[in-house]
């Protein structure tokens, strides 16, 4: 795993830890949620799911076996996104976040009690 960080080119942010990783990813997603409020920004993508051999900021690790993310202050901010949406003038946002079952998570053998 070393080797593939070591090798990543420096436009990858790389978080050490998953308290690192979550912290990032609030910042993120408040900027985001600021770019609703702000200039009416109608949408985002969070392109890296799962990690792949040489870029390793996935939701999942390569292994599929740790799930970075913290359910509650992801469900926290992806609301804040919906509440800025409804706060611009969007048709009555409400939030509805997949589960881990949903989202298929179940196949890789492991599941977060707040994800499955």
């Amino acid at each position: 795993m070393q080797q593939a960080i070591d090798s990543i080119n420096q436009t990858y942010e790389i978080e050490q830890t998953n308290e690192a990783y979550n912290y990032r990813s609030h910042e993120l997603l408040a900027q985001l949620s600021d770019q609703v409020d702000k200039f009416a920004c109608s949408g985002g993508v969070w392109t890296q799911t799962t990690d792949v051999e040489g870029e390793v900021n996935g939701l999942l690790t390569y292994d599929r076996r740790v799930l970075r993310p913290d359910a509650e202050q992801w469900r926290a901010d992806i609301q804040a996104l919906y509440d800025a949406a409804a706060r611009r003038g969007g048709s009555n946002a409400t939030m509805a976040v997949a589960t881990g079952q949903e989202q298929g998570l179940e196949q890789f053998g492991h599941c977060e009690e707040d994800f499955c």
